[in-house]
Parts: C-alpha cells; sequence; structure tokens
C-alpha cells in the first residue's frame, strides 16, 4: 500500500521528477507551423509559413482523482513544500495551521483517475516547396501515464481503512504507462478547389522505448478482509508488466530498450481564402498510431486462478517493496511455487492513440474561434491511454502577436480555463490556469511552451495568395 501511496504523491507533486495532452495554444492557431503537424499532418501544406523551425518545446499534464492538496496552486506549493502535511490513512490526521499545505485523499463516490503527460519538443522543421508541397522533420520524448474509470473502490481510504469481515468489490481496470521518444517524417499535399484548399498529410514515426509497464486486470476482484493479517480472494485473472532497468542499475542510461513504429495522419480543408487569411479552416486526424516491443529487461507475470485463494496472509507482504518479490510471495503461498505466475518473454505496448477533429473559425479580422475534439482510442491489450479532449479555444492573433483562453473539459468531468499567449517566436500557455495562481484544491496542472523561428513575409501556401472562388468566364465582344 505504500507504493500505491507513493505513486499518486508523485503524480500530484509532478515537479520532483522533471503531448497525448492537446495544447492548444501551440497546435490549433493558424500560425502554430510545424507544431500543428503533431495533431494533424494535413496541416503543412497549408501553414501560412514557407518553412517554420521549433527550437526547443516542453508540455507538462497531471491530473487525478486520488490525491489533492489544498489551500495552494503548482508554485505556491513548490516554494512551501517545507510546509507539506499529508493525512494518514489508517492514523490520526494531522492539525494544518494557517500556513500548512494539506495533502488529502478523496472519498466520495466518483470514479478515481489518473493522468501524466510530459513532453519534450525537440528541433523540428517543415518547408514548403512547388506551393503544393510539404515535407519535414519531428523529434519528441514523451513519458505518459494514464489509468481511467477506474472503480471508486481504489481510493486511498477505500484500501487501507477496511474494517474486518468486509468485502471488498473492484471493478476490472487497465492502469499503463512509458517513456519512449519519436524521430518523424511529414509530407503533405494540397489542392486548390472553388471552396478553398484541401491537405492531406502523414507523419512517419521510428519509435524507440526507454520504459514501460502495465496492469491489466481482467475481471472484477472480489475479495473478503477476515482479519488484520487474513484476506481471502474469489477466482482472479491479472497481467503485470514492466521494465526493470532503471530499478536493477544504479543509474539511468539513455539507450532504448524498445522499438517500433508509429504515424499520424490527417486531412484539412480551408475554405474561402483571401490573402494570407481564411474563413473556416476544418481537420480530421488520427494521431499517435504506433507500437513499441519491448525485448530487453522485462518482468511480466499473470495470475490466473479459477478457485478462491484463501485465508492469504497479509503479513507476509510486509516489509516487500518490490513487485517481483510480491508475486513470488503470492505464487508460494497460492500454489507453492514462487514461479507459478511469472510468465517468459517481452511485452508490446500501444502508443497514446486517438481520433481528432479540429475546426477554427474566423469572426472578424483578426478575431478566431478554434476548437477540438479528441477521442481516445484503444488498439490492443496493452496500450496507453489518452485523455478524452474537448476545448473550444477564442483567440485574438495576427503575425507577430496572439491571446488566447481555451475552456477544456477533459474526460468529460473536468471543466478547466486556462490561457495562451504568443509574442514573436515565443508561446507559453495552459489549459489549467486556476492550477498556477490563486489558493484552492489542487489535483492536477498544465503548462507548456515553444520557441521557433520562421520567415518574416507569410502568405497562405508558402505564398501571397489570391481570393479562391468560382472562376468566371468572361467573354471578348467584337
Amino acid at each position: 500500500m505504500r507504493i500505491a501511496i507513493y505513486l499518486v504523491l508523485a503524480c500530484l507533486i509532478p515537479i520532483s521528477n522533471l503531448f497525448s495532452q492537446e495544447r492548444m495554444g501551440l497546435q490549433i492557431e493558424k500560425y502554430s507551423g510545424v507544431n500543428a503537424l503533431r495533431i494533424n499532418p494535413g496541416n503543412g501544406a497549408l501553414s501560412p509559413f514557407s518553412w517554420d523551425v521549433n527550437l526547443v518545446g516542453a508540455g507538462l499534464f497531471v491530473e487525478n482523482r486520488f490525491a489533492f492538496a489544498q489551500p495552494t496552486n503548482l508554485f505556491h506549493m513548490i516554494m512551501n513544500s517545507g510546509n507539506l502535511m499529508v493525512n494518514d490513512p489508517a492514523g490520526e490526521n494531522p492539525n494544518p495551521g494557517p500556513n500548512d499545505i494539506l495533502v488529502d485523499y478523496f472519498s466520495d463516490s466518483k470514479e478515481r483517475m489518473l493522468s501524466m503527460d510530459i513532453s519534450l519538443l525537440g528541433p523540428s522543421f517543415m518547408v514548403q516547396f512547388g506551393e503544393n508541397h510539404s515535407i519535414g522533420i519531428l523529434t519528441e520524448a514523451n513519458v505518459v501515464m494514464g489509468g481511467f474509470n477506474l472503480d471508486k473502490n481504489l481510493g486511498i481510504y477505500d484500501l487501507v481503512d477496511v474494517a474486518d469481515d468486509t468485502r471488498i468489490e473492484i471493478e476490472a481496470f487497465d492502469l499503463s504507462g512509458m517513456a519512449w521518444s519519436e524521430f518523424g517524417f511529414h509530407y503533405s499535399y494540397s489542392k486548390e478547389n472553388y471552396l478553398g484548399k484541401f491537405s492531406i498529410g502523414a507523419n512517419l514515426k521510428l519509435l524507440k522505448g526507454y520504459e514501460g509497464f502495465y496492469l491489466n486486470v481482467a475481471k472484477p476482484i472480489s475479495a473478503h478482509k477476515v482479519s488484520s493479517d487474513s484476506v481471502s480472494v474469489d477466482p482472479i485473472d491479472l497481467g503485470f508488466g514492466m521494465t526493470n532497468r532503471t530499478m536493477e542499475s544504479s543509474s539511468f542510461t539513455p539507450n532504448p530498450i524498445g522499438n517500433g513504429f508509429g504515424m499520424d495522419l490527417g486531412m484539412t480543408w480551408i475554405f474561402d481564402v483571401e490573402e494570407d487569411d481564411y474563413r473556416a479552416k476544418v481537420g480530421l486526424s488520427l494521431v499517435d498510431i504506433g507500437k513499441i516491443s519491448f525485448d530487453k529487461w522485462t518482468e511480466k507475470y499473470r495470475v490466473r486462478s479459477t478457485d478462491m485463494m484463501n485465508d492469504l496472509d497479509t503479513d507476509a507482504f510486509s516489509g516487500i517493496d518490490n513487485v517481483e518479490e510480491a508475486v513470488e510471495e503470492l505464487g508460494n503461498q497460492f500454489m507453492g511455487d514462487t514461479t507459478s505466475f511469472k510468465q517468459i518473454g517481452g511485452f508490446e505496448m500501444w502508443t497514446p492513440a486517438g481520433l481528432s477533429i479540429q475546426g477554427d473559425f474566423q469572426i472578424i479580422k483578426g478575431l478566431y474561434v478554434g476548437a477540438i475534439l479528441t477521442n481516445r482510442l484503444s488498439l490492443g491489450e496493452i496500450s496507453v491511454p489518452r485523455n478524452n479532449t474537448l476545448a473550444v479555444y477564442p483567440r485574438f492573433e495576427n503575425r507577430w502577436f496572439g491571446i488566447g483562453f481555451p475552456m477544456v473539459v477533459n474526460n468529460w468531468q473536468d471543466f478547466r480555463l486556462g490561457t495562451s499567449a504568443r509574442v514573436g517566436f515565443l508561446t507559453i500557455g495552459s489549459d489549467n490556469l486556476g492550477s498556477l495562481i490563486g489558493k484552492s484544491t489542487l489535483t492536477g496542472t498544465d503548462l507548456y511552451f515553444a520557441l521557433k523561428v520562421n520567415p518574416f513575409e507569410i502568405g497562405l501556401f508558402g505564398k501571397k495568395s489570391k481570393k479562391k472562388g468560382k472562376s468566371v468566364r468572361c467573354y471578348d465582344f467584337k
């Protein structure tokens, strides 16, 4: 149980560790350039820039329904980390003073969830040529972990403070995470029509995996806490796997231990094009379709039983602080064999895939309203989940300045207000402004930036464009 508590705290306070989350200010604006390829590769040939280079960028997103801190915000908590007080689910609760920050655990009836997304945007570029084509290179590194629609009985209080002679029911669930890097090749092609212009594009990516884990509980868990040191568990079916290089090595090395391929596919339409602007833009894309195979430094287990596990001695697990020893003890008690649940070989993990629809509409000159709907796709038994996101992004922008205020709903339950600002080549933003200012209940945060360079002269399709409309035939009179 200590491992679970530490996991929640690590996700609630992510600064101690230091892009499936949709960063509106980086990907939806008209001048997003190369970074707009990450949400829809069809945007490349329709960019107002003939070339665009991302020098560096980063994004951090964390949200959870296990633990919270109050009253505080991200920066206040970092500056006052010595004043953190943590409730003990099995002991006496602290009495916080006026300057203390209390960390506690949710005990309501809502489903639990956990999501973390850290992205580093490396040097990337896009170049248009021949008026209808664009090519580019994309580099990125990601650490993504998540689990959604988790049973409320997985809450810390529900697992720690359980009375004797009590039944515990937990619905089936999945939890997974992975660290990987991407090196991608981009191409898109555009074609004019009487409404405006249409473009299709693709990013083909070479993936390198560094760490990964998964927990797949295939059927509900039903257990009976007989006493303080004895539990009986109904037949179960669960799988667990992880890479163990970091735990078994004295230091982390950046050499990959997994390999794979991925791709993004997209199409974009722009309507009523005039000069360097459009009246409307609509896009559809499949993003982060990819899989990584880990075949070194791996452990995996399958615990599948048809009989009840009676009177498991929970005291035997005290002092165990790694998964391998815990599974060995479980196998020893239930099967009389410490290796009965261990499997040979590696495992494969799918990246956080999603189906995305984007729209952007000009209200008046310089004033736009963008929107995005992204829904996660589960492509295999072991996949890293993506946040479901619905966002509306009203903004003012021109060539050298932009400011917007995204309104975001994540996973159909958390509403957040944010802001994004662009001055010249620098963009800074957050889709969860409340986590950075004021003092309230902190359950996560969101923050991103990017620094780019691009040409001073612009025009849709890499040149100044004339308005497109239905062609009119002209007659000569004699």
